[in-house]
């Protein structure tokens, strides 16, 4: 049983990634207890967290027999690891600086284009549908001479 209220904002337990990267964006944080980069990078994904605009989790090796992985995601190479994930699929690995501003920026990146990409696609299906009523219109007016 998960104890939600030991966890922080926005976090997620290793139990439920896998239902919750189906439904949202996710970034998870892959790492190693005794890895001197993972120690090092720590500091700067506790700063993210704080800020991080979508859900995140953590997971380490000792929890890897816990995590599911989504179809088709490649095996972890090496630690620390970052993925952001959504609707089930990994989106991507990040390879950019381990400081959490870039982090930040690379999050708020994806999640600012998703939103453009929302907008532009119902701006696109409502310019369709408008269409579709202006021929039907037309082919009215053309049947009714």
């Amino acid at each position: 049983m998960i104890n939600l209220s030991k966890l922080r904002k926005n976090e997620l337990p290793v139990s439920i990634l896998p239902e919750a990267r189906n439904v949202e964006p996710v970034i998870v944080f892959f790492y190693a207890p005794l890895c001197g980069w993972c120690e090092k990078m720590k500091p700067d994904w506790k700063k993210f967290i704080k800020k991080s605009p979508i859900k995140y989790g953590e997971v380490s090796t000792n929890d890897m027999m816990n995590y599911n992985s989504s179809p088709d995601e490649p095996n972890i190479v090496g630690y620390p690891t970052i993925r952001l994930y959504n609707k089930g699929k990994l989106v991507k690995e990040y390879d950019g600086d381990r400081s959490h501003k870039d982090i930040l920026k690379f999050v708020k990146k994806y999640v600012k284009d998703k939103k453009a990409n929302k907008i532009n696609s119902r701006l696109v299906k409502k310019l369709t549908r408008g269409e579709k009523s202006r021929s039907k219109k037309t082919k009215k007016k053309r049947g009714s001479k």
